[in-house]
């Protein structure tokens, strides 16, 4: 099968940061609002860590860069609202409104202030009541702007469709205090308050609660009021007016919280809302001081369910009465400033990309798979394209690669895939970012497939098989794998078959079947018993590399006795081959098992513990060497159990090939364990061996000599003496050429085979000596028997054309 591969998709992991902010920071505070536009955060007022401690109206910019950093500023203004806290700013036109708060025990706003980040003022909408007018004007004011809700703090503010909805919140007009449970809509474009009619239960009354919106809906969650504290979670739907809640405990811990924090952010395919922070506690437990803290959580606005992601990096510490405002830009959160029994005005960033994305979103990849050559055009679909450059992330576990792609409508992209071999094959990720955004928290599935290796496929089946019927139609099959030696589970790949008579040199005619799953099936048919030539050749697709596939050429043969019966590929030609197969590598494992095990301890003579380590080490080659081809068999032979049951029984050589290949893999592990045992023995005997290859090659030299004054290189000696004494250097040579191996033998054990070149070579060299000495006395000879031959002719008796052929030749 295709290797798999892990694509990383994991539990999604927030990032915080400490931001130190440059520029006039604000004091230290809580209760205030921070409201980004654009690149810029604005935070109005709070209650200000001061002497005495109270509210302020303090406004200041927070400019955001693009690399993370931020500085302060302060904005003055000569008209605005008054110090106040638990007020609220909604970000409405790229202009913020604000709402209510408290100023002091006594005194609490319902007045609407506009601040317009472009000219840096504030403006009223309409004349308003403020706490240093006279009764009369209080009462003229709301007269002249009716339905106004009445004086508040720690309510909530969101906007939908263009209204304002006020939820919420404590306070009430003079001396009254009380907390509200209405739910009041402001028309940004009329300015007309209104006091919304709803249907169904909602929630109690409260403050400290946590409301956002997505779309046309209100999320209401968590609070306080004088007798109870909130972990609920209450729905607003706008359009019909009604309110719902989900059942049971819907915040992501058990125990109630309030004064927490909270924001919406849009995602696809459901807005996520995050919780940060507040104060946890128990039902029924007023005036307890409860539990500050500094958790996430985040709301699936799609299935109403509370996740707590994983985080990295070093968190605020626990507060009530922070902000929490979004980043569009970063993807990320921004917080500054709460209270736990002490003020504060840090900054922090919580990098949330992972979790909410982009306004976009990928929904289809086709095609679904390809080469990890990279070179294939995608068509990536999708919802809210725009005509932005476009990066498209293929992902996995190893690592990441980015590429251009190309914009074609609203629902579509295109890419071509990239050279993803530096990383494993199988299943990656496909997200997209368009023009700096973060990528998409949605993604496509894409399969990136090794691409055929011609060395590492496998050929099975009765096919490549002697003892087939001529004049039979006879079916092997190919399992293409890559260079890891995994199989291919998918088609595509080419390949060429030659099947060439060695009677006549005629190629036969074939045929090859995609299989679509990483086999090929090849057929052909022998005319007439004889021997035939199977030569198959990877054609390089996918940017593979061209090549004869492993095992071949090969030569079979056929028979015209035979049954038509033995080309099936259940037939008894297969099985007597697998089990053939079978007893080959459990003879191969056994003795290379047995081998491992040989005592080369000091027991014995010098020469015997030399024997035993060449005898152990030639072992150790031999699994080395024969490893290629015994993992090929293995591989083969599972291919070809793998088909036999779909058809018949074979579950007894399937058990018998998992015992073979896990005594395969026990002698693999060996090997480096045996052969660091023996390495301070083998670097010993290394030694002598290579004085003993020193001593042989002087022997040699001298040998090499001899060779040289030997008679067959006089004239004199003649035809007879000169071959018997080749003869008699022959056998003498065949004696030095097995000595020469077995020193050539020892020297590739003990790793010193270089050495062994100039014995090599001489012997070589006296090895075409020999049989060149041997050619010229055989053309001597038949020269001295054509001279006597002429001698003894008679002119009479010569004819001229015969002379003249035997001249020739």
């Amino acid at each position: 099968m295709e290797a798999d591969m892990d694509t990383g998709n994991q539990t999604p992991q927030l990032q915080w940061r400490k931001i130190e902010c440059s520029g006039e920071a604000p004091s230290r505070r809580s209760g205030h609002t921070l409201t980004i536009v654009g690149s810029n955060g604005f935070l109005f007022g709070g209650c200000d860590y001061a002497e005495p401690p109270g509210p302020t109206n303090d406004l200041f910019q927070l400019r955001i860069h693009t690399n993370g950093s931020c500085d302060w500023s302060r904005v003055a203004f000569r008209k605005g609202p008054l110090p106040r806290w638990k007020h609220s700013a909604t970000l409405v036109d790229n202009k913020i409104f604000l709402f209510g708060g408290f100023h002091n025990a006594t005194t609490r706003f319902q007045d609407v202030w506009i601040f317009n980040p472009i000219t840096m003022e504030w403006s009223q909408p309409v004349p308003q009541a403020t706490p240093r007018a006279s009764m009369a004007q209080v009462t003229k004011a709301s007269l002249g702007w009716p339905g106004c809700p009445a004086p508040r703090g720690g309510h909530t503010a969101s906007l939908i469709n263009r209204e304002i909805f006020i939820f919420g919140g404590y306070g009430g007009q003079g001396y009254s205090r009380r907390d509200f449970d209405d739910l009041y809509a402001l028309n940004v474009d009329t300015m007309a308050w209104g006091k919304v009619s709803t249907k169904g239960k909602g929630p109690e009354r409260r403050s400290g609660h946590q409301a956002c919106a997505v779309d046309t809906t209100l999320f209401v969650f968590g609070g306080w009021n004088c007798t109870t504290q909130f972990n609920d979670l209450h729905i607003f739907d706008t359009e019909t007016s009604c309110w719902s809640s989900v059942d049971g405990s819907h915040m992501n811990h058990t125990s109630p919280r309030w004064n927490h924090s909270s924001c919406a952010v849009l995602a696809i395919p459901n807005a996520k809302i995050f919780c940060f922070g507040g104060v946890l506690g128990q039902m029924n437990e007023y005036g307890a001081p409860g539990m500050f803290a500094n958790d996430i959580s985040v709301l699936d606005t799609g299935t109403f369910a509370w996740t707590v992601p994983e985080i990295n990096g070093t968190p605020p510490a626990p507060r009530a009465d922070t902000t929490l405002a979004y980043d569009d830009k970063g993807s990320r959160l921004m917080i500054c400033g709460g209270w736990a029994n002490l003020w504060f005005n840090d900054v922090f960033s919580l990098d949330v990309s992972c979790v909410v994305g982009p306004p976009y979103a990928i929904t289809g990849v086709r095609p679904s798979f390809g080469a990890i050559t990279g070179g294939l055009l995608l068509i990536l679909e999708g919802i809210d394209f725009t005509p932005k450059p476009v990066i498209v992330r293929f992902s996995c576990r190893k690592g990441t690669i980015d590429v251009p792609g190309t914009y074609v409508t609203d629902q579509t992209l295109t890419v071509t895939t990239p050279d993803f071999s530096m990383f494993p094959p199988g299943d990656v990720q496909i997200r997209v970012a368009l023009q700096g955004d973060s990528f998409t928290t949605t993604f496509q599935l894409f399969n990136f497939f090794a691409v055929t290796c011609a060395a590492k496929t496998l050929a099975f089946g009765a096919g490549v098989l002697s003892g087939g019927a001529s004049a039979e139609p006879i079916t092997f099959f190919l399992q293409a794998c890559d260079a890891n030696g995994h199989h291919r589970t998918r088609g595509g790949d080419e390949f060429q078959a030659s099947v060439r008579s060695l009677a006549d040199d005629k190629e036969l005619q074939t045929s090859i079947q995609d299989m679509d799953d990483g086999t090929y099936a090849i057929t052909y048919t022998a005319p007439i018993r004889g021997e035939y030539e199977i030569t198959v050749q990877f054609c390089g697709t996918f940017g593979g590399v061209v090549g004869t596939v492993y095992g071949f050429p090969l030569v079979v043969t056929f028979d015209d006795a035979m049954a038509r019966d033995m080309n099936r590929m259940t037939g008894k030609l297969v099985m007597d081959g697998l089990s053939s197969d079978l007893v080959a590598l459990t003879q191969l494992i056994e003795e290379c098992g047995k081998g491992l095990e040989l005592d080369v301890g000091l027991s014995g003579t010098p020469a015997e513990e030399t024997a035993a380590l060449i005898q152990l080490k030639e072992h150790l080659f031999t699994v080395d060497k024969k490893g290629d081809q015994t993992r090929w068999l293995l591989e083969k032979t599972k291919s070809l159990l793998a088909f036999l049951a779909t058809a018949v029984d074979v579950e007894k050589e399937r058990n018998q090939l998992t015992l073979l290949e896990t005594s395969w893999t026990d002698l693999v592990q060996k090997v480096p364990v045996v052969a660091a045992r023996i390495a301070p023995r083998l670097a010993a005997q290394s030694s002598r061996t290579k004085g003993d290859i020193t001593v042989y090659h002087e022997k040699l030299l001298v040998y090499a000599a001899k060779m040289k004054h030997k008679g067959f290189w006089e004239f004199e000696t003649g035809m007879a003496n000169a071959l018997h004494m080749l003869d008699e250097a022959a056998v003498e040579f065949a004696k030095e050429d097995s000595a020469f191996k077995r020193m050539r033998h020892v020297a590739e054990i003990f790793e010193c085979l270089a050495l062994m070149e100039p014995s090599e070579k001489i012997v070589q060299h006296v090895a075409r000596t020999l049989e060149r000495l041997r050619t010229v006395w055989t053309v001597v000879g038949d020269i001295s028997r054509k001279l006597q031959m002429a001698m003894e002719l008679l002119w009479v008796d010569l004819d001229g054309a015969v002379l003249e052929d035997e001249a020739k030749g």
